[in-house]
C-alpha cells in the first residue's frame, strides 16, 4: 500500500481512525461503533500482513533467478530472522484453502503441533467457533501454557473494569 509510505497519509480503518506507518491517528470524536469497526480492520489487517509476508517470502524463494534482488528485499522487511521463518513456514504449511478465517495467524502457528492437516483445520474450525484465545485452544490442545500476569483495567469513559 504506497499511501501507507508517507506519514501524511494513511489507509482508513474507520470514519476517525486513519492507519498510519507508525500506528493510528484516532479523533476525539469517535464513537463505539466505529471503535469497534477499525478494531475488527486492524486485527484482519495485523494477521493478514504476517500471511503476506510469508506467501511473499515463499514467492521469492520459488524464483531463484531473482537472487540477490530477493535477498535484500527480505532485508527491508526490517523483521527478526525467527518471525521470517515461522512466516514461510507457516505459508508452506497452510495453502490458502487451510487457513482459517476468525482466528490468529499464532492460532496456526500453534497448531503446527498436530500432523495432520485435517486435524489441523478442524481445530482452528473450533477455535473460531468458540473464540478461543491461543491460549484456550493451547489448553484444549494439552500444550503447557505459561501463566500470564493480568492487569486490569478500566475503561476512563464508563468505569467498566476488565483483565488483560
Amino acid at each position: 500500500m504506497e499511501m501507507l509510505e508517507s506519514r501524511r497519509t494513511g489507509l482508513t480503518l474507520a470514519t476517525g481512525v486513519t492507519l498510519t506507518p507508525v500506528g493510528a491517528t484516532i479523533a476525539e470524536t469517535l464513537t463505539l461503533d466505529e471503535y469497534i469497526v477499525a478494531m475488527r480492520r486492524a486485527n484482519t489487517i495485523a494477521t493478514a500482513g504476517l500471511w503476506a509476508l510469508g506467501d511473499l517470502l515463499v514467492y521469492g524463494e520459488d524464483h531463484p533467478s531473482w537472487g540477490e534482488m530477493s535477498s535484500q528485499a527480505i532485508d527491508l522487511s526490517g523483521r527478526s530472522e525467527w518471525t521470517l521463518k515461522w512466516a514461510t513456514t507457516l505459508s508452506r504449511a497452510y495453502t490458502h484453502d487451510d487457513r482459517v478465517a476468525g482466528v490468529s495467524w499464532s492460532h496456526h502457528r500453534d497448531a503446527m503441533h498436530l500432523d495432520a492437516t485435517q486435524d489441523r483445520r478442524e481445530l482452528l474450525e473450533q477455535a473460531s467457533r468458540e473464540g478461543w484465545s491461543r491460549e484456550e485452544m493451547k489448553g484444549f490442545m494439552g500444550l503447557s501454557v505459561q501463566p500470564r500476569k493480568h492487569h486490569p483495567s478500566t475503561c476512563p469513559a464508563c468505569g467498566h473494569t476488565w483483565t488483560r
